[in-house]
């Protein structure tokens, strides 16, 4: 089919081994299968701008950024649907970049359009005291971190060998209380031996996971193999 529209969601460093290895390099890969229209979504990186502006003016398409497209009343509908779905900021960018494709491809769009925007698996609620989120790089820590600052949760988490799961673990070590180690039957897992060190070097306590204990709040974050097994187990 054709491609009419290209999003660009917030870029980071993941998947370095396909897309490369700096910002730079990952997002000309991202962006070497453009449209003739692209939208920028809200970037962390300055210089994703920059490039995207340069690549799409070399390929003759037209760039578009999510906050030049919004009306005050789109403002208002994000603000509305977060309040009532209990959005974080981050999932509130993404419901703003959503809505500026719709209006660059003319569909229209009312409040009830999105009552059931709650994406699974972005800070779902399993449980009174259980979160679940399958962000597996910094850029998803970040948020995770800003969206419950303020909290100690015990985290249960596991990592493939080539995340950046030290930096992962550093932005997040300020709401954690400490982590529980959910094994995965995986080739690509790091070995326990190397994540216990890590968390060690990060003086963040730790041991294996086993059960939900009712007094204690949890994020279960990690790759969608880490939701898989924990849903798996508690669902056992």
């Amino acid at each position: 089919f054709e491609k009419v529209l290209t999003i660009v969601t917030p870029i980071d460093r993941d998947h370095e081994a396909f897309l490369g290895e700096s910002i730079e390099e990952i997002t000309k890969t991202k962006l070497g299968a453009m449209a003739k229209r692209v939208l920028l979504a809200k970037q962390h990186h300055p210089q994703v701008e920059a490039i995207a502006a340069e690549m799409t003016r070399k390929r003759d398409a037209r760039l578009y950024k999510t906050q030049e497209l919004l009306l005050e009343s789109d403002v208002q509908l994000v603000a509305d649907v977060a309040e009532e779905l209990l959005l974080p900021h981050y999932l509130q960018d993404n419901l703003k970049t959503a809505i500026a494709a719709l209006k660059l491809l003319n569909i229209r769009y009312t409040h009830s359009s999105f009552t059931q925007a709650r994406l699974f698996g972005r800070l779902s609620r399993l449980d009174a005291n259980v979160l679940l989120d399958v962000g597996h790089n910094p850029l998803a820590a970040h948020s995770i971190a800003k969206a419950l600052a303020g909290k100690k949760l015990v985290l249960v988490y596991n990592s493939y060998k080539d995340k950046d799961y030290h930096t992962i673990l550093s932005i997040l070590r300020p709401i954690l209380k400490r982590v529980e180690i959910l094994p995965l039957e995986d080739e690509r897992v790091e070995s326990q031996e190397r994540l216990q060190k890590t968390l060690k070097d990060l003086k963040i306590q730790y041991n294996d996971f086993y059960r939900i204990d009712p007094k204690e709040e949890y994020l279960v974050f990690g790759s969608f193999s880490v939701a898989e097994e924990f849903l798996k187990r508690v669902d056992a």
